[in-house]
């Protein structure tokens, strides 16, 4: 129930929708399929939101339905982008 009403809420809001293709690569793991991984990240409640840096450490984690408010607040906590060499 809970991830469907992320699915059309949260993820749906244009604030968000362009903070994760702008910044994130947003993956969505079906956790039914992917039961291994489930228990190596540690998750036992859905939804479960993570940041990963790319490296694969856990930057962020929020456990629950997230509003947009406290996805942002998450996403918040990502490290800064590294700014694209200069041609110079």
């Amino acid at each position: 129930v809970w991830c469907r009403k992320l699915d059309g809420t949260t993820f749906r809001d244009p604030k968000v929708a362009r903070l994760l293709n702008d910044r994130f690569i947003p993956v969505k793991i079906d956790a039914n399929k992917y039961e291994k991984l489930t228990s190596m990240l540690g998750i036992d409640g859905f939804p479960t939101l993570l940041l990963a840096t790319p490296d694969g450490k856990v930057a962020g984690r929020h456990a629950g339905y997230a509003d947009v408010s406290q996805l942002t607040a998450l996403l918040g906590k990502a490290p800064a982008p590294n700014p694209p060499p200069s041609a110079g």
